[in-house]
């Protein structure tokens, strides 16, 4: 016994390693850049002053631990250098990743990218075309297709022609751009490692840090945490309660009126019920119980959030002042749990009737509602208590 107990203990290990590597590849693998939206917050942007938005962007990486390579080691194109991960921001390493599997040249793409920053340090200089050309230089510093690049470089050419300067620096990043050429060459996959200065390993030690904190607004973790926590809990709990006093409540009912006309036609609910899509229901009872739209009667419920609170206050006086808020995601967790238990639970009650020792029970004279409710159902309802836990 001891001995299967460590063994599964051990199975631990390995399992939260996968789920935490996975976690951290999907989080890697999502659109968007938090350090970029995190210096949005603060008011930077990349349209504004390249060198002081670049530094600040720089600053952040190092901070969160955001500077070095993705994963301990890795295994890349032959014709990607190994310090790629190195080039920042996000925007610019994508950009800079989708051409290189276009062109398969490094040379040529980082001299496309020398050429790009003499581009934009030129316009920064020249205040009066900055509205101008600015967007269009951004753009061209996103565009992550060839033809796209070209054609933005040709289109940023024109406008400019009345700038001798700028007209030179534009011209220099076409000529560059011409000699870009889509490849077929052969290549090679490279293995390089890394070591512990690596994003995953930093970002592990932050997940279990108890000082971590928010990328996108710098707050506490575990304040977050908390305090989406305490309603999560709260819904759940309820959702639960709620769940388990209808589903054998509808159970028993039908179990006693089997083959009924009630027992049919609940049925039939409850199998559609089972079918429906959580989000689809979700947007069902948000859309008719939360708006005047379809009339006055149908505006039950708030469409916003958690009311906000400006005071120190008790939780639970916080969770009767936001009831209407939860009742709509606790019915629809509710719903659906609900009908899965119910039809699970009748199964299992009526299975267990048909036992062998159900006749037994029978034979001594108890009748057949005696029987269900002395025998049936206390033993039907030990799988439904399991699976109860994880609804």
């Amino acid at each position: 016994m001891l001995t299967y107990v460590i063994r599964r203990l051990l199975i631990i290990v390995p399992t939260v390693l996968v789920i935490l590597v996975l976690a951290f590849i999907l989080q890697s693998l999502a659109p968007g850049d938090q350090i970029a939206e995190r210096l949005e917050i603060e008011g930077q942007n990349s349209h504004g002053a390249q060198k002081s938005y670049l530094t600040s962007y720089r600053a952040l990486q190092k901070a969160y631990g955001l500077d070095g390579p993705q994963f301990f080691f890795s295994i890349r194109p032959s014709y990607f250098p190994d310090t790629l991960y190195r080039i920042y921001p996000k925007q610019k390493q994508d950009q800079l990743r989708s051409l290189l599997r276009q062109t398969k040249d490094w040379k040529k793409v980082s001299e496309f990218e020398d050429v790009m920053q003499n581009n934009i340090a030129s316009l920064e200089s020249k205040k009066g075309l900055k509205g101008k050309v600015g967007i269009e230089l951004a753009k061209l510093s996103q565009d992550g297709s060839l033809s796209d690049v070209k054609a933005r470089a040709e289109k940023i050419k024109n406008m400019i022609s009345d700038s001798t300067h700028l007209f030179g620096a534009t011209s220099l990043l076409l000529e560059h751009i011409d000699g870009m050429k889509t490849s077929n060459a052969f290549s090679y996959p490279v293995f390089s490692w890394h070591g512990i200065n690596n994003q995953f390993y930093n970002w592990i030690t932050r997940v279990f840090s108890a000082s971590n904190k928010s990328l996108i607004d710098g707050a506490p973790v575990l304040s977050k945490i908390s305090k989406a926590l305490k309603w999560t809990i709260s819904m759940s709990l309820v959702t639960i309660v709620l769940i388990a006093i209808l589903s054998m409540l509808l159970a028993f009912t039908k179990v006693y009126f089997i083959n009924s006309l009630f027992d049919r036609i609940s049925s039939a609910i409850l199998y559609i019920l089972l079918a429906v899509p959580t989000f689809w229901l979700a947007s069902l009872l948000v859309v008719f119980f939360t708006t005047p739209e379809y009339g006055v009667w149908t505006d039950w419920f708030p469409s916003i959030g958690l009311k906000p609170s400006f005071v120190e206050r008790s939780f639970s006086s916080e969770l009767l002042d936001n009831i209407g808020q939860l009742v709509l995601p606790i019915i629809c967790m509710t719903v659906l749990s609900m009908s899965y238990l119910t039809i699970q639970l009748r199964s299992d009650i009526l299975e267990t009737f048909s036992k062998p020792y159900m006749m037994m029970a029978k034979a001594k004279g108890l009748t057949e509602r005696e029987v269900l409710k002395r025998h049936a159902i206390p033993n039907a309802l030990i799988p439904y208590a399991t699976i109860l836990t994880g609804a």
